[in-house]
């Protein structure tokens, strides 16, 4: 849900990393908020969801507060320079972002799902993410910042800048010892300072004779469930290890396991009370003509199971 054109790169927000900085904790649903004043952060705005208040914006305009339950629900922000609302719907494993430009009276509301597909992910708003390494209150050149769940490491340049656009979203970012969870939001530049300790240091290359490992995917068992709960409408899902798991030669033989599914001639889809005009395949998001023109249908037997990832 949107309710007015995206913020593009709002100036940037910043805050600090220290050594000692634990692992921020992650709620299943949560609402961040930006609050902004003639470009600058509504420090000290307070948010409301329905009646409740939930807090009061930080020195970066920010506010994160976690969500309980599903639906429909108004978040307003007030402050000095005025009081501006919108009313958003979220389910659950959902997460929230709102940007709000107080003395313009616009609120900018993002909704989406944590565990969105490629596609989702590549058509989803990006945000800037600036990440400074310092050590000593030095800035460190040289030094690797890997990103988890971008799948991508990033080298700061001889200031300990590391500049990279990535899609709205939850990331880890690890530089040597030190761990900290970041959330992108599309359309806003986004500072991280990262301060590496001397002790990190030394624990970063006690043991050279290790080679440098980087995870560069995760792999979550109920992800397809979760993506066909968020659906719009009714989508049953085969996936990658179900197909090496039956040694399926094609895909005709591997969408006959989907219930209500049956195939015609060993090649064409049939769905339970439905005629083959009313279905279609898509590849990618793009629909697929069939190679017979008396037929809708595509032969699925021309795409192998290896086809399919």
């Amino acid at each position: 849900m949107k309710v007015c054109t995206p913020l593009v790169l709002l100036r940037p927000l910043v805050f600090t990393v220290l050594a000692v900085a634990a692992h921020f904790t992650k709620a299943a649903d949560e609402l961040l908020v930006y609050a902004f004043t003639n470009g600058d952060p509504a420090v000290g705005a307070e948010v409301f969801i329905g009646e409740s208040s939930v807090g009061f914006t930080g020195a970066d305009g920010s506010l994160l507060a976690d969500l309980t339950g599903a639906g429909a629900r108004t978040v307003t922000v007030e402050a000095v320079s005025g009081s501006v609302s919108a009313r958003f719907s979220a389910g659950a494993g959902q997460l929230v972002d709102a940007i709000v430009q107080i003395d313009q009276g616009t609120f900018y509301v993002d909704v989406y799902s944590q565990t969105e597909s490629v596609a989702e992910q590549k058509a989803a708003p990006e945000g800037a993410l600036t990440v400074a390494v310092t050590r000593g209150g030095e800035p460190v050149g040289n030094e690797s910042v890997f990103l988890a769940g971008a799948g991508s490491s990033v080298t700061t340049d001889a200031e300990g800048l590391a500049t990279l656009s990535l899609p709205r979203g939850r990331y880890r970012a690890q530089v040597a010892e030190q761990v900290a969870y970041l959330r992108v939001v599309g359309g806003l530049t986004r500072q991280v300072v990262v301060s590496i300790t001397e002790e990190g240091e030394a624990m970063q290359v006690a043991a050279p004779d290790l080679e440098e490992v980087f995870v560069v995917a995760s792999f979550d068992p109920s992800g397809l469930e979760v993506s066909e709960r968020d659906a719009s409408n009714i989508v049953d899902t085969i996936g990658v290890e179900l197909l090496t798991r039956f040694s399926d030669s094609d895909v005709a033989a591997s969408v006959v396991r989907v219930p209500g599914i049956s195939v015609q001639d060993d090649k064409y889809v049939f769905i339970r009370g439905l005629g083959g005009r009313y279905i279609s395949s898509t590849l990618n998001g793009a629909t697929m003509p069939s190679t017979n023109p008396s037929k809708r249908t595509v032969p699925l037997d021309l795409f192998p199971s290896n086809f399919v990832s």
